[in-house]
């Protein structure tokens, strides 16, 4: 699918970094539908203040090891 573009550009970003769409990943990975399912609102008050922080821009410092 790659190949059927003229020029493709990747770019990791780490987590810490994306703190609402790697909560969203955990999340999602952890369901068990068999179909789509759209939420009207957050599932659970966590990811509120999660989503809030993206918004915001704040990111967590990444831990060297």
């Amino acid at each position: 699918m790659i190949s059927s573009y003229e020029s493709t550009l990747f770019s990791h970003i780490y987590r810490e970094s994306n703190m609402a769409l790697d909560w969203m990943a955990k999340y999602g990975s952890s369901l068990r539908f068999t179909s789509l399912t759209i939420f009207s609102s957050p599932p659970y008050w966590d990811s509120l203040f999660i989503l809030v922080d993206a918004n915001l821009g704040r990111t967590l410092v990444r831990k060297g090891t």
